[in-house]
């Protein structure tokens, strides 16, 4: 999906050989082509079109002039749309960059703006908001194929400040192009690295492996080790002193043997084989500190 259209039914690249026949239909509207393009990843069309439709989503609150200059987007959605990886997130994660909380009203003015094309049906149950951030467990959306409803998590974080300047970055959806806020990616596998280390999911394991097979710059590399020392240092799972590279072993192993049972990984392709995935992760090892700072 990114800096690419996601869908792209009805078009053909330079050089393909297409039929007369065929040059001639026309093109499928928008809804025909997301449901095409689902049944092409093998994925259900609700899972397909939630990552577009968290793109939405961000682009409403981008575009709020109290919350887009103060926020910057990370996790998986961010990890989907901009660096293309086949995992499709049901959450949509940004963390503050600068002033004041941001509050539950701010945020559904945001996800209300005026005119007909609504993304947002409504936000459903209880709102929570404290000293780490505020969250929006079912935040309810029109699908873009027009079947049934899209719901997503939404979430802000202010507990943990960001470490490097954000990124800017574009993708696509349909022909029209968005621009958002993004952590930088160095940054997003360092606290990659720490959401492994504090909970050890296969959804953080297939994102450290991703991460390693589409590689870094080397500056990114370079600054890798340091970030992950202070994500680590400011985070308030793990205690003290506790054996990062023990628990980092520990987390492998507890992953390995369930590897692709226990749900949760919704993929627009082949799941990896753990024996493709474990050796990915390991190379990360060296810029984990031995110990909690």
């Amino acid at each position: 999906m990114a800096n690419r259209p996601p869908l792209r039914a009805g078009s053909h690249q330079a050089g393909d050989e297409v039929s007369e026949k065929k040059q001639r239909q026309p093109a499928p509207d928008f809804r025909t082509g997301v449901r095409r393009a689902a049944d092409e990843a093998n994925v259900a069309v609700n899972d397909y079109e939630r990552a577009l439709v968290l793109g939405q989503v961000a682009e409403l609150l981008a575009a709020h002039p109290r919350i887009g200059g103060r926020i910057a987007f990370k996790g998986g959605a961010v990890m989907t749309l901009f660096d293309g990886s086949p995992r499709l997130s049901r959450d949509l994660d940004a963390v503050l960059v600068s002033g004041g909380r941001i509050t539950e009203a701010t945020v559904r003015e945001a996800l209300s703006p005026p005119g007909d094309n609504k993304v947002v049906k409504r936000v459903d149950r209880f709102v929570t908001s404290d000293n780490k951030g505020i969250r929006f467990p079912v935040v309810v959306c029109h699908p873009l194929s027009g079947q049934g409803e899209v719901h997503l998590m939404l979430s802000i974080n202010w507990s943990s400040p960001l470490l490097c300047d954000p990124e800017s970055g574009t993708f696509q959806i349909g022909k029209r192009t968005v621009s958002l806020r993004i952590m930088a990616r160095r940054e997003r596998l360092a606290e990659k690295i720490r959401a492994f280390l504090d909970r050890g999911e296969d959804r953080d394991a297939f994102d450290l492996a991703h991460y390693m097979q589409v590689g870094l710059r080397p500056d990114e590399w370079a600054a890798l080790s340091g970030l992950v020392h202070e994500k680590m240092r400011i985070d308030h799972d793990l205690p003290a002193g506790c054996d990062l590279h023990a628990l980092f072993d520990q987390r492998l192993d507890e992953i390995g043997p369930v590897w692709g049972m226990r749900g949760g990984l919704v993929l627009m392709r082949e799941k990896l084989s753990w024996n493709e995935v474990r050796p990915r992760i390991v190379a990360l090892k060296p810029h984990v500190p031995r110990s909690k700072p």
